[in-house]
C-alpha cells in the first residue's frame, strides 16, 4: 500500500494526531494547576527558593530595574500563579515601563485574588489615566473607596484616592465632592465596563 505525502513531503503517519499520552499528561497537568497545584511543587521548588527569588525581584524593581525585576516575577507568577505579590510585581514593572495596557491584566488577577485589597485597583486607577480612560478610572477609584470604608489599615490610601478624585474632578471641571461623596456600591458592571 502507497504511503501519501503531504506538502512539505512528510508521510501521513507522520504528521497524524499526537499520541494519547502526551495529550492525556498534558490534561493531567492542567487539571492539578486548576485545583490549586502549583508548578513550584510539582517541580520541587522550595518556599525559600521562590521568597529568595522575590526578594531578587524586589530588589531588582527598587534599583530601578524594571525589565529584569519583570522577568523575575513573571518567573514566579508561572511558578506560583496563585501568589498576588507575584502578579503585582509584574504589573508595577510594566507599568513603570509605561505599558500601562499590559499591566492592567496583572493587577486585575492581583485584585481578583485578594477582593478585599484596594491595592491593585488603585494601581488599576492609575494606569486608566495614563491610558487617558478617566471615567474608567474613578470607578476604579470609587470602587477602592468601598473597599477601604471602615478599614483602619487603609487610611492613608484612602486619603491619596480622596485626593486622586478631586484632582480628576477639577481637571474635568466637576465638583469633587459630588464624585466622592457617591457612596459608591460596586457591582459587576461597575468595573466591568
Amino acid at each position: 500500500m502507497a504511503r501519501e505525502r503531504g506538502n512539505e513531503g512528510n508521510t501521513m503517519s507522520e504528521t497524524s494526531l499526537p499520541e494519547v499520552e502526551p495529550l492525556e499528561s498534558a490534561l493531567a497537568f492542567i487539571k492539578r494547576l486548576a485545583s490549586g497545584a502549583r508548578l513550584a511543587d510539582m517541580k520541587g521548588v522550595s518556599e525559600a527558593t521562590l521568597e529568595a527569588l522575590y526578594a531578587r525581584a524586589h530588589a531588582l524593581y527598587t534599583q530601578g530595574k524594571y525589565a529584569d525585576a519583570g522577568q523575575l516575577f513573571a518567573q514566579l507568577v508561572m511558578h506560583s500563579h496563585l501568589d498576588r505579590r507575584f502578579h503585582k510585581g509584574v504589573g508595577a514593572c510594566l507599568q513603570m515601563q509605561g505599558r500601562h495596557e499590559e499591566a492592567l491584566k496583572y493587577y486585575g488577577v492581583a485584585s481578583m485574588l485578594a477582593l478585599t485589597d484596594p491595592h491593585p485597583v488603585v494601581h488599576i486607577a492609575e494606569c486608566l489615566f495614563a491610558l487617558s480612560r478617566t471615567e474608567e478610572a474613578n470607578r476604579a477609584l470609587r470602587f477602592a473607596l468601598g473597599q477601604i470604608k471602615g478599614e483602619a489599615q487603609y487610611a492613608a490610601l484612602g486619603e491619596r484616592v480622596q485626593a486622586l478624585l478631586e484632582l480628576s474632578a477639577r481637571a474635568h471641571g466637576q465638583q469633587a465632592g459630588q464624585q466622592a461623596d457617591s457612596a459608591f456600591q460596586p457591582t459587576q458592571a461597575g468595573m466591568a465596563q
